[in-house]
């Protein structure tokens, strides 16, 4: 069940959680959305857990856990943040706690925060690349990640799949006809190699080949020997 308070937040999408993984809820907000739902949630007395990243495709995924004493069920904010310039708003002016979390966010993926009173590294030595950046190949699609994220429509990926089994089958025709042309060419470089090649017969003509009137010597044969 969704709590009340979340059902007050904007967001970009919210979707319901199983209860098994303590959470309530899950929102996808904009870097404008942030800071009022933050406000929001710590006025009704909700405290910030922690702030964790991910590199993903779409960029880096940046996830609030805020708990509640007496209410159970978390509500997790998340905000992705891009490559290029990666920045969110800082909740340290009002979550003290957020401070340090963002300092590590900080460290491990190069995320500014801005408005942040002190924003330095935390735990590496200062100017040390941010090591939790992958490589492009090694990153995954947010939609993996929550149904806060829009899910690829399954009609796409079957149109792709039919466009990859085409190309296949086009590529394999060309193929076909490139051989079928060399062999033509070879034929008129050497006519006498074609005449002397034995013409197929049909399948009509090999199914009568197969049959017993078609073979009335050897039967004739096989009567002599019995007798």
């Amino acid at each position: 069940m969704i709590p009340n308070i979340a059902q007050s937040l904007k967001a970009e999408a919210m979707v319901e959680c199983d209860p098994k993984t303590g959470q309530a809820v899950q929102l996808r907000v904009t870097a404008e959305q942030l800071l009022p739902a933050a406000e929001t949630l710590d006025a009704a007395g909700y405290f910030l857990e922690d702030v964790s990243g991910v590199d993903v495709q779409d960029g880096f995924e940046l996830n609030y856990h805020f708990d509640h004493v007496q209410t159970p069920g978390r509500i997790t904010l998340r905000l992705m943040a891009s490559h290029d310039d990666p920045k969110a708003p800082s909740l340290a002016l009002l979550i003290p706690g957020a401070d340090w979390h963002e300092r590590e966010c900080y460290d491990f993926f190069g995320v500014d925060f801005k408005g942040h009173p002190d924003l330095k590294a935390l735990l590496l030595e200062p100017g040390t690349e941010p090591p939790l950046i992958r490589d492009a190949k090694s990153r995954i699609p947010a939609f993996e990640l929550s149904l806060v994220y829009p899910q690829p429509e399954p009609e796409a990926a079957d149109d792709e799949e039919a466009k990859k089994a085409a190309a296949k089958a086009k590529a394999k025709e060309k193929a076909a006809a490139k051989a079928k042309e060399k062999a033509a060419k070879a034929d008129e470089a050497n006519p006498e190699s074609a005449a002397a090649k034995p013409e197929a017969a049909t399948d009509g003509e090999q199914a009568e080949a197969e049959t017993p009137e078609a073979k009335p010597a050897e039967a004739d044969k096989q009567e002599g020997a019995e007798q």
